[in-house]
């Protein structure tokens, strides 16, 4: 989007949410509900970021929902 700014084929005036999320490689995807981080880590670490700004997040960890224990002692 900026090279086309740049190059004058688009205003940078003209540019709103939805030139931006054109401009997105999930463009042609529906923005997410929700989204389910299964790490237990409460972060998102910039995925879906722009897409995800309305969605509902739950942080769980799969060890606690399936009796696991994960350690890296383990492995």
């Amino acid at each position: 989007m900026a090279r086309e700014v740049e190059a004058g084929k688009l205003a940078a005036q003209s540019v709103t949410a939805e030139v931006l999320a054109s401009f997105l490689d999930t463009h042609f995807l529906p923005d997410p509900d929700l989204v389910i981080r299964t790490s237990g880590e409460a972060r998102i670490s910039n995925f879906l970021l722009w897409q995800s700004a309305y969605a509902e997040y739950e942080f769980v960890h799969l060890g606690q929902i399936y009796g696991l224990s994960i350690h890296s002692a383990n492995f």
